[in-house]
């Protein structure tokens, strides 16, 4: 139960960012899986989590798969825990840092 409605606030935050409807078969679970595993003491992420853990390449990736109709959720799965470790392997995004810097100075006049 409580896994259904950690994906179904993953799908909401997805779909908020304009993604959602376009994830192939299994990438709810796959996404659930590799955030569970990052916050197992935590709980289950929730809305923030997801809007601003899932990368943009991680979103590539989903459409890239979608688009050549690879078979199989493993071979998503794979994909998405390499690049997703990557990413958490990587410092922060050069975007994230931007904002956080307007955050804190104020946007350039």
């Amino acid at each position: 139960m409580i896994e259904g409605q950690a994906q179904a606030r993953i799908y909401q935050a997805l779909c908020a960012v304009g993604v959602g409807d376009a994830l192939p078969p299994g990438a709810l679970g796959a996404i659930y899986g590799e955030l569970s595993h990052l916050r197992c003491a935590g709980g289950p992420p929730d809305r923030a989590d997801i809007a601003e853990r899932i990368p943009v390449k991680l979103l590539r990736l989903e459409w890239a798969l979608r688009l050549r109709n690879k078979p199989g959720v493993e071979r998503y799965r794979d994909d998405l825990r390499q690049l997703w470790w990557e990413w958490l392997n990587q410092p922060i995004h050069a975007t994230l840092r931007a904002a956080e810097r307007e955050d804190a100075i104020g946007p350039a006049s």
